[in-house]
């Protein structure tokens, strides 16, 4: 069983700080640009469309083209966008969605339904990158 841990190297493992700053990602083609040369990305996400605490895991085709997505629809429209004018290297891309408020309180750390949803949440991981 692999162990992720910070610093874990993968082929298949980049991580939020080796490809952008500590700003974030809030737009959909910038990140749909960094999967590009990948075979496969899961992207892990705040999702306030599922009940608090919930993990799920869905193909990025799956989700509904409005589902209230932080990054928003940008994401996935990029993704196709990038597809249709022959990009090459455009990734099969999973989405691992955690439940969250969808009005979180201001503040630093995270609720106690979602600290509690943590490891499942990297179990999922866990078993997305031994696939």
């Amino acid at each position: 069983m692999m162990r992720v841990t910070p610093g874990t190297h993968h082929p298949s493992l980049i991580t939020h700080h080796e490809w952008n700053s500590s700003r974030g990602v809030h737009d959909g083609l910038r990140l749909a640009e960094a999967l590009v040369g990948y075979e496969r990305a899961l992207v892990v996400d705040a999702a306030p469309w599922l009940p608090v605490g919930e993990v799920a895991r869905y193909r990025l085709e799956d989700l509904p083209a409005t589902a209230g997505y932080p990054h928003g629809l940008g994401f996935r429209a990029a993704l196709e966008m990038l597809a249709r004018v022959g990009e090459e290297g455009v990734p099969e891309v999973e989405v691992l969605a955690i439940g969250v408020p969808g009005d979180p309180p201001f503040g630093e750390g995270l609720s106690p339904a979602v600290e509690k949803a943590l490891p499942r949440a990297l179990a999922e991981v866990k078993q997305w990158l031994n696939e």
